[in-house]
């Protein structure tokens, strides 16, 4: 799995916008 608060929750942000 990749790091945690790193490119994860920049694409589930993207994404949810």
């Amino acid at each position: 799995m990749w790091r945690r608060g790193s490119r994860l929750e920049a694409c589930r942000n993207e994404f949810k916008n």
